[in-house]
């Protein structure tokens, strides 16, 4: 609501898996968990690229 306050469009980037790297029964997931944490990141790159454009 406050970014469309703002006359912003508000997009939420969401990282899953985030306890893999520390929880050791999740060890199978690490991989994905990394995956995810990249794509999440390279998202918010692109998206604050797109800043005042």
């Amino acid at each position: 609501m406050f970014g469309q306050s703002l006359g912003m469009t508000v997009e939420v980037v969401t990282v899953q898996l985030t306890l893999a790297t520390r929880i050791p029964a999740m060890a199978g997931l690490r991989a994905r968990a990394a995956a995810d944490a990249g794509a999440a990141r390279a998202r918010a790159v692109e998206l604050a690229g797109s800043l005042g454009s």
